[in-house]
């Protein structure tokens, strides 16, 4: 239970939790994720595989992308099994999409490249 204060939320929320299989349901990747997420996430070349036929990486890529389809993103572990040029791609698409991204991460380069950290010991 909350200690005191409020929290309010105005749209929609979606979570990518460290395993991306607990989110990918359809038998096609361009069927998880819109055209231009599929572009800027680097998914466009996976388009016609059925997700779970994808590497953990490449599948992490399509559950993430997916989860950026709501206004509120909250993310477990996002950089595993991901290179530098994603996860600077991450840290580019909260701001372009105007997106609020919760992370949790042992990934301590990427949490300071974020706005704001809260380590918790």
């Amino acid at each position: 239970r909350p200690m005191g204060g409020e929290v309010a939320i105005r749209g929609s929320v979606r979570i990518c939790y460290s395993n991306p299989f607990y989110h990918l349901f359809k038998s096609r990747v361009k069927d998880e994720v819109p055209g231009r997420l599929l572009d800027y996430f680097g998914l466009r070349n996976l388009k016609d595989r059925n997700p779970h036929s994808l590497s953990f990486g490449q599948a992490k890529r399509v559950a993430i992308a997916k989860a950026f389809t709501a206004d509120v993103v909250l993310l477990d572990e996002p950089t595993a099994g991901q290179d530098l040029e994603f996860k600077q791609t991450l840290i580019r698409a909260a701001k372009e999409f105007n997106r609020a991204v919760l992370v949790a991460t042992h990934d301590t380069e990427f949490a300071e490249a974020c706005d704001d950290v809260i380590e918790i010991p």
